[in-house]
């Protein structure tokens, strides 16, 4: 669902919790928009699990909370990182909420901030908003270069015999 068709219901429910200008309100907005699409990316992942895992811990005596933690979970985690990776990417991308709820700038987000603060009417503070885009694209960056090998590998290659 686009993020405009919520905006004047989200800006109701933040208005009635009175965290307008509070970056909690962030914390409450942004599970909120990815938390739907990480579940159906998760039960996809975890329906192509073999069901031949289940049932061999069942034999071989774990419970279902071992078997979460000890199989499903180190299965699962290119699929728990794809949903993390998309969740982060789409929250750090955010633009319209936090420029709607956050209006001080020691609260907005640094996307938000470069736009806010540092342009002025038609003056650009060119040097600024250059330093502010490159540490506004280092943490996705950083994120997709260190997880995206264990997202590609495919943890579940070889876990059953076939």
């Amino acid at each position: 669902m686009p993020e405009t068709l919520l905006f004047i219901p989200m800006f109701q429910i933040i208005g009635s919790l009175g965290l307008y200008n509070n970056m909690w309100a962030m914390v409450l907005i942004f599970p909120t928009l990815t938390v739907p699409f990480c579940t159906w990316i998760m039960i996809g992942y975890f329906a192509s699990i073999p069901k031949e895992l289940d049932e061999a811990a069942l034999i071989d005596g774990a419970g279902h909370l071992q078997m979460l933690w000890k199989i499903f979970i180190p299965v699962a985690l290119p699929g728990i990182l794809a949903a993390m990776i998309f969740a982060f990417t789409v929250s750090w991308a955010a633009f319209i909420y936090p420029i709607a709820f956050l209006v001080s700038s020691d609260q907005m987000v640094l996307t938000v901030g470069i736009v806010s603060d540092l342009i002025r009417a038609d003056t650009f503070q060119w040097g600024k908003i250059m330093a502010g885009a490159l540490m506004a694209a280092l943490p996705p960056l950083l994120v997709y270069a260190f997880l995206m090998d264990y997202y590609i590998a495919g943890l579940t290659a070889g876990a059953t015999k076939g």
